[in-house]
């Protein structure tokens, strides 16, 4: 997430215009932090000249500051006139801005997916990359009708498989698939298969010859009734980065109902009241059903595939009233989003504030290298030059989850030490 300032959640969590992607590009290029070469930063202030009507001698101004590390406040005065949706800008000549090395043009057809992973991560923050189709394929239901092959089962028969040849646990014969058999759930537990056992189980899996052609949008929890939860890598990002939004400014994630089950701290039901990113609503309200015990780090049990969530806000994939049928059975798909990752992060929270490591954290803490990549895959990836042509959830999903082949999860999440504020840093 990354803002102006952080006073307006709903403003914060926006997406860019390509328009707005090359000015961010364009203001970021004369700062020396950002671009040690000097002769490529006086490009850039000419562009900036070139493209605003803010007065030059202001923006020689500004690039003097930048250059000797001034005054923050004089930078910031200066800075607000170049802003990404600041009046002074001009019409941009786009293909100016490719001829200098502001846009770069990539077609993901010819050059690959995997290419552009390796050009996403660590993308310099004055550079945007221009696709020349989206990513995301026409007539997907990012929302419902996910088709299976866009789908990877976390506990489905390839994770399973590979974690049980590993710790010696015997598969039976007739596992065809879908969730593990109920015979197998006692060594499972014994061995450890906790949620992070399984995505770094999974490491090998979505990285095989199987998965390395499939476009994967959606992760997905099979539950033993045929039911499935669905994750996004996005969201995980975005509910640690909301996590951290929602501490600065004092904004409460509140347990309303809580139904324990007998047998210690799970619960058959509990409710919360998480901060909006709306600013027509306050709260939002989020139901989980069969929530692990994230407090008891020796806890093995696998509770974590009985979850259930459920948000009725604007952003959440809310399919409480989705139902797909397999001849005549009827399940239902319930989704996490970034409010349900609010809570898992809330109640793995130690006393002093810190987040600390779970062994069952349904919402992995992401790495900061992880979440900028997700962050350039947001605001340095244009699909065109219209108002609206930024990549959507899917194709950011498909993109993080081709990281996720290439890096592996060590790269995507669960960091050392404590979750830092710096995953919380602005435009400019």
């Amino acid at each position: 997430m990354r803002s102006k300032n952080y006073k307006d959640a709903k403003a914060s969590f926006k997406p860019l215009e390509p328009r707005q992607m090359a000015r961010v590009a364009l203001v970021k290029g004369i700062d020396p932090q950002v671009e040690p070469i000097k002769e490529i930063r006086k490009q850039y202030l000419e562009l900036l000249k070139k493209f605003t009507s803010f007065p030059d001698e202001q923006l020689d101004r500004l690039s003097e500051l930048l250059e000797k590390n001034g005054s923050n406040d004089a930078i910031d005065n200066l800075r607000r006139w170049v802003h990404y949706d600041a009046k002074t800008w001009e019409r941009l000549d786009y293909k100016q801005l490719k001829n200098k090395g502001v846009i770069s043009p990539y077609d993901p057809v010819s050059q690959g997916l995997p290419e552009l992973i390796n050009r996403l991560n660590g993308l310099q923050r004055h550079k945007v990359i221009e696709l020349s189709q989206p990513i995301e394929r026409d007539g997907v239901d990012y929302l419902k009708h996910v088709p299976s092959r866009q789908k990877f089962v976390l506990n489905g028969k390839d994770v399973v498989v590979a974690f049980a040849e590993k710790h010696g646990i015997e598969v039976p014969e007739n596992y065809r698939g879908g969730p593990p058999p109920v015979s197998m759930y006692k060594a499972l537990a014994d061995a450890g298969f906790t949620f992070r056992a399984d995505i770094e189980a999974a490491d090998g899996v979505i990285s095989s010859q199987k998965y390395a052609n499939r476009d994967i949008s959606v992760l997905v929890i099979k539950h033993l009734n045929g039911d499935e939860l669905r994750q996004h890598h996005h969201d995980f990002v975005e509910a640690s980065e909301f996590f951290l939004y929602a501490r600065e400014h004092g904004l409460n994630i509140t347990e309303m109902l809580g139904n324990k089950l007998d047998d210690g701290g799970k619960y058959a039901l509990n409710v919360y009241d998480t901060p909006s990113k709306s600013r027509h609503a306050k709260t939002h309200r989020v139901e989980i059903s069969y929530l692990p015990d994230f407090k008891d780090p020796t806890n093995k049990t696998l509770e974590w595939m009985r979850t259930r969530i459920m948000c009725g806000c604007e952003w959440a994939l809310n399919l409480r009233n989705f139902e797909f049928g397999n001849g005549e059975t009827k399940h239902t798909a319930f989704t996490q989003e970034t409010h349900a990752g609010l809570v898992i992060l809330q109640l793995q929270m130690d006393a002093n504030g810190v987040l600390q490591y779970s062994p069952q954290n349904m919402n992995p803490i992401p790495q900061l290298g992880f979440s900028k990549f997700i962050d350039a895959a947001r605001y340095q990836l244009m699909q065109g030059h219209r108002n609206k042509d930024y990549v959507k959830e899917t194709g950011i999903e498909i993109l993080a989850n081709e990281f996720w082949k290439k890096f592996g999860s060590n790269r995507m999440y669960w960091p050392e030490g404590k979750v830092a504020n710096h995953l919380l840093g602005s435009f400019y």
